[in-house]
């Protein structure tokens, strides 16, 4: 398996996205990509469905929104780097759509899976960049939304993008791109969908740890 170490800090906005939602504790893993590019870990997960799923989706809310009006860019149209003020660490997004009519400003982002509190960081965090370094928002309150294929639309207003929500973007940043590897939290619930391998980190969790046996105690 190969292992590059990056020359700068380098984070993709989704790294960011379970661990400022809570549905991760292990900041090591975001660090480590952060810093280094490796070969990830086989996975049964069915990337032509997903995209083929994803791209139904988003084409569809695509035709919703200029059958509205609206101006609609599109995945690449929207990327963007953002360097931090160190001069050094990047962080790139892609949101899939970002809608333009008048003075409204709408990033959305389609999602095929369940519904996940990350996917609102991820939003969150687009409405934050996208504010600063796109030109179809500059002047306008950037809304958010989050289309589900399964589930009913979240919308994200302008006012969540607050002070707390903005400190919480900048630890996590910050942990991520520190010369310091941040903390590992090895679980078995954590570790079995993630695609670093044991190599990098010999405290993954490989195997679901078995039964603790009962115990007699009069606590309830």
């Amino acid at each position: 398996m190969s292992l590059t170490e990056r020359s700068s800090p380098y984070i993709w906005v989704t790294w960011l996205t379970k661990l400022m939602s809570g549905e991760s504790q292990c900041q090591w893993s975001s660090w480590f990509r952060a810093h280094y590019k490796y070969d990830k870990l086989p996975s049964d997960f069915n990337a032509t469905q997903w995209q083929s799923e994803h791209n139904e989706l988003l084409h569809q809310r695509v035709a919703e929104l200029e059958s509205e009006g609206f101006t609609v860019y599109i995945e690449d149209e929207n990327s963007f780097t953002l360097t931090g003020k160190d001069g050094i660490t990047k962080l790139s997004g892609k949101p899939d759509i970002l809608a333009i009519r008048g003075d409204e400003a709408i990033v959305e982002d389609c999602k095929t899976g369940q519904t996940r509190k990350s996917d609102q960081m991820q939003v969150l965090i687009y409405m934050l960049v996208l504010a600063m370094v796109n030109q179809h928002c500059q002047g306008k309150k950037l809304s958010g939304r989050l289309i589900y294929k399964y589930a009913e639309p979240v919308d994200l207003l302008p006012e969540y993008v607050n002070s707390d929500f903005i400190n919480l973007f900048r630890s996590t940043v910050a942990t991520a791109s520190s010369l310091n590897p941040a903390r590992k939290v090895p679980s078995y619930r954590e570790c079995q969908f993630c695609d670093i391998a044991a190599t990098y980190c010999p405290e993954k969790v490989e195997e679901e740890p078995a039964a603790i046996a009962a115990v007699e105690h009069d606590l309830f």
